[in-house]
This record gives C-alpha cells, structure tokens and sequence, in this order.
C-alpha cells in the first residue's frame, strides 16, 4: 500500500502515539498504510483486531469460519450473548468497524487453504496466525516464506501463552515441525484458556 497521510482528525486520536519516543509521525503513516491479515477469530485473533484497530493500522483482513457459542464468550472479548450462532468474522466485523472508522476491515467466513492463501495474503504486509489449525499454520508459513513477510504465531494452552515474531521459512514451519503443531493443538483443545487469564 503507498504511504497515506494522517487527517487531523485521525492525528487527534493517534497523539498519545505521536508523541512516543521514537515513534511519530512517519511510523504511525507506515501503519495507516499497512494491511494486516489475521487467521483465527478467537481468543487470541480477536485481541490482536482490536489492538491493530487501535493501533491505526490501515487495512484488517480477518478469516474465520467458526460461529459463536457460549463456551468463546468468558474469553473472546468481540462477542456478546445476542451473538451466538452466528459467524465470528461477519460479528467481528461490524464490532471493528464501529471500534475505529478510519480502517478498512474484511471478514471472510471461509477456512483457509491450499486454493485461497494466495488471494488472502495478497496485499498484506504482516500475517498473524492465531489458529488452533495446524495446516492453516503451516499454509501461513509458507505464504510468508514465499512473500518474505513477517509472521506472528500464538498460541494459548492451560495457563501458559506463547508468542513469537517472525519469518517463514521455505519447507518447514517457522516455529514447530508437524508433530509439534498437532501437539500444540491438542493441547489446545483439550485445556482451553481460563478466562482471558493469560492476558492478550
């Protein structure tokens, strides 16, 4: 995306931002003219939408398939009882949107995969992998090996969350082998995060 401009209204609401030491102006410009892309609308997916949103980051592009029920709602912080049923991005959504009107935000209620990861990355200068899907992680990898990306993994289990920056790597995943990520997936889904505990 080509570098953007604040408006004033917008360096109004990014001034606390402005004024931090080695950040300013041009940083908050690279992030208004930044796509981000998020796979996983759940704990983890939707707090990093709603720290991007506030961030000014210019474009969001949220992939999720899953509906809501009761069991997201003690620790997916976008949704609310009168939201269950329905699918977790369109949801997510309407609730960035109405968060900060100056970004640009896309939901697709679709799984990723080996057909679509190519039109999804497109245009994205950063992917967050916020999955309990050891393909989706594994397609995110090497999209962002092959795009030269930067690539945000996390994960939750039990008490215990872990989150690493950084690139993929051509033919193996940035952070586990294939065992490890179905590991972690079990251990994902078997000991669910108590609450929003661990933070976001």
């Amino acid at each position: 995306m080509p570098i953007s401009t604040l408006s004033p209204a917008e360096i109004t609401r990014y001034s606390r931002h402005l004024t931090l030491e080695g950040w300013g102006r041009e940083a908050q410009e690279r992030v208004k003219s930044s796509r981000a892309l998020i796979v996983g609308a759940g704990g983890l997916g939707s707090t990093a939408a709603l720290h991007l949103m506030a961030a000014g980051v210019g474009a969001l592009r949220l992939v999720d398939n899953s509906r809501i029920n009761l069991a997201d709602l003690g620790r997916q912080l976008l949704f609310r009882e009168q939201d269950l049923g329905k699918a977790k991005a369109a949801v997510a959504e309407q609730r960035l949107k109405d968060l900060n009107s100056f970004t640009l935000v896309e939901s697709m209620v679709k799984v990723l995969s080996p057909h679509n990861v190519s039109r999804l990355t497109s245009d994205c200068q950063v992917l967050v992998d916020a999955t309990n899907n050891s393909p989706a992680g594994l397609l995110l990898n090497q999209a962002a090996a092959k795009l030269n990306l930067p690539l945000v993994f996390a994960r939750v289990w039990n008490m215990d969350g872990f989150l690493r920056p950084g690139r993929g790597s051509v033919g193996t995943p940035l952070i586990f082998s294939r065992q490890q990520f179905s590991f972690h997936r079990k251990a994902f889904a078997t000991k669910l995060p108590v609450s929003n505990l661990p933070g976001p």
